[in-house]
């Protein structure tokens, strides 16, 4: 009688090879969900960023909006802050350096999919900008809408429309949407100095 050999016979062999490709079949899955999930928390991570930055720069401009008057033949004085339900233009400074600095009109509206910011140095009262030509700048893309309300006092109800008044409006509301997300309301209080003589 032969003695038996020792090893592995061929089903052990293809049992074994199962086991170990079922084992690295789950690695490969837990190392794509987490590469996934790292994709999905960076995302989130870069909207929240953009959303802190653009808030930021509309707040800190938007607040310091300046109270220059507009003089338009044949209608009463009024301040150049210029607002609609989904556009707003105002005048405020701005300052590139220590030594360099001015005022600036500038102008947030949704156009096409995009809201976008146009500025300019700010000339005259009386020139009429043509916006048409004035560079855009993009702020959100994506972006379905954008909602504006204006408030003469606190407490006071919300306007859709800021036009042709001889002072600024106290706050700003801002509500921005884009395509797979609301912002955040941004409640805007314009300074003290920009209100003064009411």
């Amino acid at each position: 009688m032969q003695p038996r050999q020792a090893g592995f016979t061929i089903i052990e062999v293809i049992v074994a090879l199962t086991v170990l490709s079922l084992i690295m079949l789950a690695m490969v899955t837990a190392m794509r969900t987490l590469g996934d999930t790292q994709s999905r928390v960076q995302a989130v991570i870069d909207r929240s960023d953009e959303m802190r930055l653009v808030s930021r720069f509309l707040q800190r401009n938007i607040s310091q909006a300046a109270a220059v008057f507009r003089r338009v033949e044949g209608e009463p004085e009024s301040t150049y802050f210029i607002g609609t339900a989904s556009e707003l233009i105002w005048v405020a400074p701005i300052s590139a350096g220590p030594a360099v600095g001015g005022l600036t009109i500038a102008k947030i509206a949704i156009q096409g999919e995009t809201l976008t910011l146009q500025m300019q140095i700010f000339e005259s009262p009386e020139k009429e900008i043509e916006w048409d030509e004035v560079k855009k700048y993009t702020l959100v893309d994506n972006a379905e809408s954008l909602v504006l309300g204006y408030r003469s006092n606190i407490g006071a109800d919300w306007e859709e429309e800021w036009v042709g008044r001889r002072q600024s409006p106290r706050t700003v509301r801002i509500i921005i949407k884009q395509t797979d997300r609301f912002w955040p309301e941004l409640i805007i209080g314009l300074d003290e100095a920009v209100n003064r003589g009411r």
